[in-house]
């Protein structure tokens, strides 16, 4: 049948240069003389091969002896060797028939090529390498070899052809196959033999030849899906050349390689394969372990997996692999890990009722116009048996969808290539992103069994999941009769305290889509999550303080907003005080004290509780309000991967808009509530009375917060400032209130000192503090105390300059200090705050600032404001040379610095010259500690006696009164102001 188409040809050099041939021919010269024609009648087939498979450059007839002299090497020396236990000459001629023969199929013989191309329909002429014949070439490459071997020319040299087959397709099986495929012993002449074990002879030699089809297309093929362009590139290569220059195995079973490259593809590409040869490796080595039928240790001489690299040298570059190495098992446990969730146990239940929440919303998304859904999620507690269920009659899964993303870590559906192809989804916002979050259920559970049905399908599926042990298959059972959707039943660890769950669902949910109900074991609702935002009651702020704080006469004032984008709930404390609404409680103290919830502000996505950075609100909220957002649809928005935090992103400022202009319309309705609208007077006590005791430090930073107030709070955002003119030796000082934005309209330059402003300081106790200031520097002006809206104007202020008092002063640490910020309201502030540098987050927290500073050889270049700001003399050396390291990385050093200058005394100041090589002084006496300042005004003594000691809380009454004698000379215009923006 072949007799016209084979061409003998005779690289009986190259095979008798074999130990295996010679072997052969020791114990059989006429089998092995037989072999040596045969192999000549599969030269031309096997040069053919890269005709039809281009990339194939390395499957020829060389190919094939290379993989025969690499069995020598790999064996174990006995083999070839012993008479009675070393490889016979039936085994030794099989295993070179397999290896000439294993990939002839992928040829095409010219007597049968007209009938296999008129099957496929292909024209006799078409281009070999088309992908149509090349995918049935390696369909029915096995039985066509066999026909190859069935032929009369070759048979008469082949005679045990069934077993080579078998061995051929052996070497084709997954290793993981080998024990149940294939038998144990099997005739050959006239013994038997463990195919098994020369199916590993033959595989290993194979792949450390770099096998075209097992090892090469692997390689490259998982190059293309992991967008691995060197490696494709590599492959290329590797396929045209013989890219090792040697590969042994020493004494001790480990192989070695060596090689030159001038190409990172190249080399890249090599490690690449060379992994894959290890995991095949091992695989084998394990399975010559455990078949000792036939050779009772086994046939291989490698004894370790490893392949030692030191020896691949590259050309001009160093080549570093950068590879995370996934173990299945690890890396479940990782997700399943508590440490990877946080601290509450309960983060894997909202992970549940997420993936429960999107389904529902998925099957509406999809349903239509006349489709009722009546969505709704169960979730189940049994104490007795511990066992959490989550029931959701959404979408349900398919055996696709469980196999490939359920079960997938790193796999979400919903962003999908198949997913987001179809446009119809494309309007679709899941809150899922990531495909990890099943796994986290594993921190509180030992087992998850699973029932679902997919919307469109008549059958549904059921399952279990478990870590310990790990599964390493999944046992997918049909079942009948299942509703539409999905249940999720956990069984809860010992430890766990199944009790809370009903807490910790409220916690983490404030509303919901799909409305849930929390059922125990016997079917009693315990807790619902409705669609709407809960209203704010008395009960949300004192739970088990309710009946005290009814008593203490405290109310609360409601407010609800729904726009397109968000909900808002919100609620403030207040009681009336001699008929006037006071953010204080009657007995004279702050509501902070009295209020045992300390959560404030509660914002969500889709009901689910999510923490998002919000700006500073002109109102204390944490001490006196509760305010819940809910962020209607997930789109546009970008999660931590816990999605416990919405990252700052455009959709998220747009978000951030709305809730502004909702709490800026709540406070005008609560401030019309109170009588106070318009009135900076009343509306600046309010806010003074939720920041007492703390709350007004007035030290940090908060960004762009004048543009905040400018733009959302125009009109509702109060302060004051004193007032003072020196008239026939005395002091004439008044409080004068103002909205923020009338701050500019001052007609005389304001003295900003950090003094920290308390609501309860005596009226005397004020007047000391301005006395001191105001009869030693200036005849007439406004002082400044710190507060919020102090920290916003002077972060904005044109032309803020740091000055020195003639006499020190006590400042907000207790410590004596000379230095002032002068603020001229003539000069007007600048939207973008040119002053600020950095916020550096080290040894302690600093907002940084540069403005001018009065030059003077003896005073400090810098100020420190409270616990977080520092401004820098803009015209030091010292500013450049921190301005250099911070841009240079060098935040350790500039942190030292930083609290260096904090702490400001004599040593501070040497350690800060000898880190900075840089004189903060002319001369050596000026470096000594300011709190040793002599030349102190007369009374000053006095007045810091006044300043820091302790001062009683007083009546409330009396201190009012005192409040109400003070002028409000700016703002009388203030009703006029319309509000930014209409709501």
């Amino acid at each position: 049948m072949y007799s016209q188409s084979f061409t003998k040809i005779n690289p009986a050099d190259d095979l008798r240069k074999t130990k295996i041939w010679q072997r052969l021919n020791k114990l059989n010269p006429e089998k092995a003389e037989n072999i040596s024609n045969f192999v000549g009648y599969t030269v031309p087939y096997l040069s053919k091969i890269s005709e039809y498979f281009p990339d194939y450059k390395r499957h020829n007839y060389r190919h094939s002896y290379r993989v025969l002299d690499r069995i020598s090497d790999i064996i174990l020396p006995e083999l070839l060797e012993d008479d009675d236990e070393g490889l016979r000459e039936d085994e030794l001629l099989c295993l070179i028939v397999s290896v000439y023969v294993c990939g002839i199929g992928l040829a095409v013989f010219e007597k049968d090529n007209r009938e296999l191309y008129e099957n496929l329909k292909l024209p006799i002429n078409i281009e070999h390498s088309n992908t149509v014949l090349q995918e049935k070439l390696k369909e029915n490459h096995a039985d066509r070899r066999m026909i190859f071997l069935r032929s009369h020319e070759v048979s008469q040299f082949v005679p045990v052809y069934y077993v080579i087959e078998l061995l051929m397709k052996g070497r084709d099986l997954p290793s993981s196959e080998l024990k149940t495929d294939l038998s144990d012993e099997i005739p050959l002449g006239n013994t038997p033999t463990d195919l098994r074990s020369l199916v590993i002879i033959l595989s290993c030699a194979d792949m450390l030849e770099f096998s075209d089809t097992k090892i090469l297309d692997a390689v490259h093929d998982e190059a293309k899906r992991r967008g691995d362009k060197a490696a494709e590139e590599g492959i290329k290569e590797i396929r045209s050349i013989h890219t090792l220059s040697s590969m042994s195995v020493n004494k001790a079973g480990v192989i070695l390689v060596a090689g030159s490259f001038e190409k990172s593809e190249n080399l890249h590409a090599l490690h690449r394969a060379l992994n894959l040869i290890e995991e095949y490796l091992e695989k084998y080595i394990e399975l010559d372990l455990y078949f000792r039928t036939r050779f009772q240790n086994g046939v291989l001489k490698i004894k370790d997996h490893s392949i030692d690299r030191q020896n691949l040298i590259s050309s001009g570059f160093e080549y570093i692999p950068l590879e995370i190495k996934i173990d299945e098992y690890g890396i479940k446990n990782l997700f399943a890990d508590q440490n990877l969730w946080g601290k509450e146990p309960w983060q894997p239940l909202k992970e549940l009722i997420q993936n429960a929440i999107d389904a529902c919303r998925y099957r509406e998304f999809i349903a239509s116009r006349y489709e009722n859904c009546n969505s709704q999620i169960e979730i189940m507690i049994n104490s007795e048996l511990r066992e959490l269920t989550v029931i959701d009659n959404g979408i349900g899964m398919n055996k696709y969808d469980i196999t490939d993303f359920f079960l997938q870590i790193g796999n979400s559906k919903t962003n999908s290539q198949e997913f987001l192809s179809n446009s119809i989804n494309k309007k679709f916002h899941p809150i899922a992103r990531f495909g990890v979050g099943f796994w986290s259920v594993f921190t509180i559970a030992s087992k998850a069994s699973v029932k679902t049905r997919y919307k469109n399908n008549e059958e549904g599926y059921i399952f279990e999941v478990t870590l310990e042990p790990v599964m390493t298959y999944l046992e997918l059972r049909k079942e009948d009769n299942l509703p539409v959707g999905t249940t999720i039943k956990l069984k809860i660890k010992d430890g766990i305290d199944i009790s809370r769950i009903t807490g910790q669902i409220n916690n983490c949910m404030i509303s919901s889509p799909v409305p849930i109900f929390i059922k125990n074991e016997n079917g009693n609702l315990l807790h619902h999550i409705s669609k709407e935002l809960p209203e704010i009651t008395m009960e949300n702020f004192f739970t088990y303080r309710l009946q005290e704080a009814v008593e203490a006469g405290l109310e609360v004032f409601q407010f609800s907003y729904d726009t397109e984008n968000i909900e808002i709930g919100v609620g403030i404390l207040y009681s009336r005080i001699n008929g006037r609404v006071h953010c204080l409680i009657r007995q004279d103290a702050p509501i902070l004290f009295f209020k045992p919830v300390s959560v404030y502000f509660t914002t969500s996505v889709c009901g689910l509780v999510t923490k998002i950075d919000l700006n500073q609100f002109p109102f204390a909220f944490n001490r006196v309000g509760i305010a819940l957002i809910n962020i209607k649809s997930p789109e546009g928005l970008d999660f931590t991967f816990h999605r416990n935090k919405i990252e700052e992103n455009e959709r998220l400022l747009e978000i951030k808009d709305d809730i502004n202009i909702c709490i800026a319309k709540a406070l005008r309705q609560f401030y019309d509530k109170a009588g106070a609208t318009g009135d900076p007077k009343k509306i600046g006590l309010l806010i003074a009375e939720t920041r007492t005791n703390g709350g007004e430090a007035g030290d940090e930073r908060y960004p762009d917060l004048y543009n905040i107030y400018r733009t959302y709070y125009e009109g509702i955002v109060a302060f004051y400032v004193w007032k003072w003119e020196k008239f026939k030796g005395n002091v004439k000082y008044k409080k004068q209130w103002m909205f923020v934005e009338d701050f500019w309209k001052l007609d005389k330059p304001v003295v900003y000192i950090v003094l920290w402003p308390s609501l309860y300081l005596l009226p005397k106790e004020k007047e000391n503090k301005v006395n001191n200031w105001a009869s030693n520097e200036y005849e007439s002006g406004y002082l400044l105390l710190a507060s919020h809206e102090a920290s916003a104007i002077v972060d904005v202020a044109n032309r803020a300059k740091v000055k020195y008092a003639k006499y020190p002063y006590i400042a907000w640490n207790n410590r004596p200090t000379k230095q002032y910020i002068e603020i001229n309201p003539a000069y007007g502030y600048s939207e973008y705050n040119k002053s600020f540098l950095f916020e550096l987050k080290s040894y302690s927290n600093w907002h940084v600032f540069e403005v001018e500073f009065e030059q003077s050889s003896t005073n400090l270049p810098w100020l420190t404001v409270g616990r977080y700001k520092m401004f820098l003399d803009m015209n030091h050396r010292l500013t450049e040379e921190i301005k250099r390291l911070y841009k240079t990385g060098n935040i350790w050093k500039v942190s030292k610095i930083l609290s260096l200058m904090a702490s400001s005394n004599a040593i501070s100041h040497k350690e800060i010259e000898t880190l900075t090589g840089i004189k903060l002084f002319k001369t050596e006496t000026d470096c000594n500690d300011l709190s040793q300042e002599k030349s102190v005004t007369p009374h000053l003594e006095e007045t810091i006696k006044h300043i820091t000691s302790e001062v009683p809380i007083p009546n409330y009454e009396t201190n009012i009164q005192n409040l109400s004698e003070d002028s409000n000379l700016i703002g009388n215009n203030s009703n006029t102001i319309q509000e930014k923006k209409e709501m």
